[in-house]
């Protein structure tokens, strides 16, 4: 999870010098954004099934030589010159990203399996291990490119170091794999809906699995649109250079983020997974307004919307291992397929906004986005608890 999460938030500070290198368009970037995320939900729907016929550490392993292969390339990126240059540097990024669609359904697969009593603690708890590597990240990829002065190149080359001790540390702690057909039941039981298999397919054809897949998604696009847009934002609209207050932005959104999933999790367990997950709705609206209602004196508003932000995710999940018991590791597959394949369109919309209405109008989806989550998460609170 470290790793996941020093990986992921790295693109931060890259994309805006890729996209500053290459000239490219709004358009271009929110393409790329919206074809990491079809990658990844594509990664995340093999990773489902080959996490149920070849068990965790084969998994993971095919996610390492993804993430390898696609961070070693960097070396090898074109010139800003050369013809194409933009979409081949493009093809190494979702190659990375599609090894971490492996690391996501592995590592929360697992997670859904095996905490099952106080599944909102331990998934905040394990959610926290992303967020040590998410402030780890911008700092890393901001050092290497303004510290040290190093072409972007560099950065995702030199992270193969973290990478490779990350290596060795996973598959020396990881449990045995499971045979197959016995990864969805701690008691090594096949679960079935109506005498059938609950299966990657039965999952896709819940509603209340897609309920949850879209609240997901929604909430996860106010987290990566933090990421992926908050580094344009201050640059275009305010003149922040990314390499500095840009990651000094990203690394300040994901401490709080982080010290929220070591925290909350306690008070969640205690106030009720629905009942928090309303209120921490409710907060990250008022400090999106506030933050973009402000301009430049809010700016310093919106990272503290990682905090609770850090909430919504592992709570959503741990509210489906209450609900689709022996069934949540599947279950929790298939949303966060769901999630990723909403995530992506969205994404891909704050590109067009940015193009078509205006750069200060992207990064401000997100509030929109959170709205929208807030409406649909009252409906399956009334729905599962029957509260208003």
């Amino acid at each position: 999870m470290i790793l996941y999460g020093f990986i992921q938030t790295m693109r931060g500070v890259i994309y805006p010098l890729v996209k500053n290198d290459f000239s490219v368009s709004y358009s271009r970037q929110g393409f790329l954004v919206f074809l990491v995320s079809f990658v990844s939900v594509s990664a995340c729907a093999a990773a489902g099934f080959f996490l149920s016929r070849f068990g965790f550490r084969k998994s993971m392993a095919a996610g390492f030589t993804a993430v390898t292969a696609g961070m070693a390339s960097f070396l090898f990126s074109p010139g800003s010159s050369m013809a194409g240059g933009f979409w081949i540097t493009a093809g190494m990024i979702v190659l990375i990203h599609a090894g971490l669609g492996f690391f996501e359904i592995g590592l929360n697969g697992m997670g859904a399996r095996t905490f099952t009593r106080n599944s909102a603690l331990m998934m905040s708890l394990l959610h926290f291990f992303y967020g040590v590597g998410a402030v780890l990240g911008p700092l890393f990829a901001g050092f290497t490119s303004n510290g040290l002065g190093l072409n972007w190149r560099f950065i995702y080359p030199l992270g193969l170091v973290p990478v490779a001790v990350m290596a060795l540390v996973t598959f020396f702690i990881t449990p045995k794999d499971d045979p197959p057909g016995t990864a969805d039941s701690p008691a090594g039981k096949t679960p079935s809906v109506s005498g059938k298999q609950f299966t990657f397919w039965s999952a896709l054809r819940d509603p209340l699995v897609w309920q949850f897949g879209l609240l997901l998604g929604f909430v996860s696009a106010g987290e990566v649109g933090s990421a992926n847009w908050s580094g344009l934002y201050l640059q275009d609209v305010y003149g922040y250079d990314p390499k500095t207050t840009g990651a000094a932005f990203l690394s300040l959104f994901y401490i709080l983020y982080t010290s929220s999933r070591l925290l909350s999790g306690f008070v969640i367990e205690k106030t009720g997974y629905f009942r928090s997950l309303s209120i921490a709705a409710c907060i990250i609206i008022v400090l999106f307004a506030a933050g973009f209602g402000l301009g430049k004196n809010g700016v310093w508003i919106l990272p503290f919307t990682g905090f609770f932000l850090a909430i919504c995710y592992p709570t959503l999940l741990a509210a489906g291992i209450g609900i689709f018991r022996e069934r949540a590791q599947t279950a929790s597959s298939a949303m966060i397929v769901i999630s990723f394949s909403l995530g992506g369109v969205l994404q891909f919309l704050i590109g067009l906004v940015n193009r078509y209405i205006g750069e200060a109008w992207g990064y401000r989806c997100c509030l929109v986005y959170l709205i929208v989550f807030a409406i649909l998460l009252q409906r399956l609170r009334y729905k599962i608890t029957g509260a208003g």
